[in-house]
């Protein structure tokens, strides 16, 4: 795991939760369905946990250094 891709990450859960939180909270306020601060709070969550799982699994593996080949020319 890189710096970038930490930062990358936390940019991206931060986003996910704040957009959940304030759908849930909107969502609410336009009487389409009830939910109360820790239930918001709870969607945001879980939709938080979600995006670090999805940074983690689109993130590709890392490959090993290829070895010399095995015919390689004796100087």
């Amino acid at each position: 795991m890189t710096k970038a891709f930490l930062t990358d990450t936390a940019v991206r859960v931060l986003r996910t939760f704040l957009q959940a939180f304030v759908g849930a909270l909107g969502l609410d306020g336009a009487d389409v369905i009830h939910a109360s601060w820790t239930q918001a709070l709870a969607v945001a969550g879980s939709a938080a946990f979600l995006a670090v799982l999805t940074a983690f699994a689109a993130t590709p593996a890392p490959v090993a250094p290829q070895d010399a080949p095995q015919d390689a020319p004796v100087k």
